[in-house]
């Protein structure tokens, strides 16, 4: 019995058969195209840095944590644009943006729903003119409440005394340690980058500096393989320092 007989009788045998294997296929079809759509993400991280001159270290972070859907869903739905939508908006090149990617190539729309799709046209706008006031925002001079007028008219009249009030400023530094899941680094720094580190990256002159810090105990004594490979993917990975001890 060759293979198209044995798919016959299969059909006549069972009638979901047909109906099966179109939605196998269909199954098939949307797992490749999430595939292409996760690195159509990634290529625009690429861009961004090559053409723009901007390194979305946090976008990266959800990429590698979330996937390229997952992130481009959470991205859509949030209520304000991010800090990447506003630096890209600076540059004049929203065509960057995850809602452009998605809006603008038909490719991707049977990944989202109607209502995503229409957040992200909206998306490209409305979060233009609300990209603009955060940064007027930014850059806006704070206004002088303390300017007393002159309590009368003329020349004689001497100048108010203006009282200067120390001017408060809020704290000035951070610092946090936590312990991360070794099985789930990557979720937790993730989220960690977009909890925590992009509101403080997000403050005007921040300077913001974050290391990880690796300590494994190996009762039973590292394999000389895993010694190898770690020390080498340290070394690819630019560890300032790093090495493994036997006692």
């Amino acid at each position: 019995m060759d293979i198209a007989e044995a798919m016959g009788r299969a059909r006549c045998r069972h009638p979901w058969y047909g109906l099966t294997m179109i939605l196998d296929g269909a199954q098939e079809m949307t797992g490749s195209l999430s595939k292409q759509f996760d690195a159509a993400m990634f290529e625009i991280y690429r861009r961004a840095k090559k053409e723009a001159g901007y390194s979305a270290t946090i976008f990266l972070l959800m990429l590698s944590d979330r996937g390229g859907l997952a992130t481009a869903k959470y991205l859509i739905n949030s209520s304000t644009p991010s800090d990447g939508y506003t630096h890209l908006y600076e540059r004049g090149r929203l065509d960057l943006t995850v809602e452009a990617m998605v809006v603008e190539n038909a490719t991707w729309h049977e990944l989202f729903t109607k209502e995503e799709l229409a957040a992200a046209n909206t998306g490209l706008l409305v979060r233009p003119e609300v990209a603009r006031q955060q940064l007027e925002s930014e850059i806006r001079p704070p206004t002088d409440s303390t300017k007393e007028k002159p309590d009368g008219p003329g020349p004689d009249s001497e100048p108010p005394q203006r009282r200067h009030e120390p001017t408060k400023h809020g704290p000035r530094r951070f610092h946090g340690s936590v312990i991360l899941d070794p099985t789930r680094v990557g979720r937790d720094a993730g989220r960690i980058a977009d909890e925590i580190v992009s509101h403080l990256t997000g403050l005007v002159g921040s300077t913001v500096k974050v290391t990880m810090e690796i300590a494994a105990d190996v009762p039973s004594g590292a394999p000389d393989q895993v010694v190898r490979t770690v020390t080498e993917n340290c070394r690819t990975l630019k560890f300032t320092s790093q090495g493994f001890e036997t006692e």
